[in-house]
């Protein structure tokens, strides 16, 4: 099951939060991780992974593309996996590789035979799929191969093939993919001083709001087509947009123009707007991922009346993009 990620701008121009941590999140002993890596968490003994023979390790891996960054760590596996697809996903979240040639249904429709397949060579390695494991790699294993069209086909249930539990280990890793992007650390606690050391302080620590909204819009914009017709992604895309633009009036520069032609994202971003000195309206409640629960904040009231024609145009702007 989707569930809202990421940036959500709160308050006003002079109270702006970035909410790092999103979708479910957990400690080492589950599945994957996403959001900033928590101390506080309670971790449990190590569970042993599965050393595959060359012969299923070659069968997993066959056809997949090489790494192209450095992120394959934070998406740890079962012995024998990959999760270069997770991984690559970070720099280049449009790349698409399992989802390449296809059109959605046949996305779906191939994700599902790909995971049905891990789950077979987990089986048959004796330790079948544990959606506990440890850092979450059996998690990573079974999506690791997934392009993130395919991962949104999973999270967002296309053809009704997934189970909710896939539905939310596949938003976990979109989460955690955009989290990374943005230079807010998510995965395994252990390695969460590697990242500050590799990439800087998390943006947040230092008030950078405005370079962690950046990197939101920029990352948000490869996505495909799929994803940005939805009200999770609109709503992302301008909560991106509206934390850089506050951060930059926060420190007295001029916010470059990172207006989305998307007409969903201009009318949430117009309606994010309002929240600026109005503590009234600056309250973001539950998750936002559909036109219901847009329509219940108290910052998109006024607006209801526009929403339908800005589903519709959205629809119609994406189909004629392809």
């Amino acid at each position: 099951m989707i569930s809202s990620i990421s940036t959500v701008l709160i308050g006003s121009a002079n109270q702006t939060e970035i909410q790092a941590t999103a979708g479910s999140a957990s400690n080492n002993s589950g599945s994957p991780l996403t959001g900033v890596a928590a101390s506080d968490k309670s971790s449990v003994s190590v569970t042993d992974t599965v050393s595959l023979s060359s012969e299923t390790a070659n069968a997993i891996t066959s056809g997949t593309n090489m790494p192209i960054n450095g992120f394959n760590k934070y998406f740890p596996v079962r012995a024998g996996f990959t999760s270069t697809a997770l991984s690559n996903a970070v720099t280049d979240p449009g790349m698409q590789t399992s989802s390449a040639g296809k059109n959605f249904n046949e996305v779906a429709l191939d994700a599902r035979a790909r995971m049905d397949a891990k789950y077979a060579v987990m089986s048959a390695s004796g330790k079948p799929y544990d959606p506990n494991s440890w850092e979450g790699v059996d998690s990573a294993a079974l999506l690791g191969e997934l392009d993130r069209r395919s991962l949104y086909a999973v999270s967002s249930n296309a053809g009704g093939l997934f189970t909710q539990d896939e539905q939310s280990t596949a938003d976990s890793y979109m989460n955690q993919q955009l989290g990374l992007a943005m230079g807010l650390y998510a995965g395994p606690i252990r390695l969460a001083g590697e990242f500050a050391v590799t990439y800087g302080n998390t943006p947040t620590l230092t008030g950078d709001y405005a370079s962690v909204g950046k990197a939101g819009v920029s990352f948000l914009d490869k996505v495909s087509n799929e994803e940005k017709s939805s009200v999770l992604w609109a709503m992302n895309r301008a909560s991106a947009q509206r934390a850089y633009e506050s951060g930059m009036e926060l420190m007295g520069r001029t916010p470059e123009n990172l207006d989305s032609d998307i007409p969903l994202v201009k009318l949430i971003r117009d309606a994010m707007a309002t929240m600026q000195n109005d503590p009234g309206r600056g309250i973001t409640t539950g998750s936002i991922t559909n036109a219901a629960e847009l329509k219940n904040q108290a910052w998109f009231n006024g607006f209801e009346s526009r929403l339908d024609a800005a589903l519709m145009e959205t629809k119609s702007f994406l189909m004629g993009s392809h």
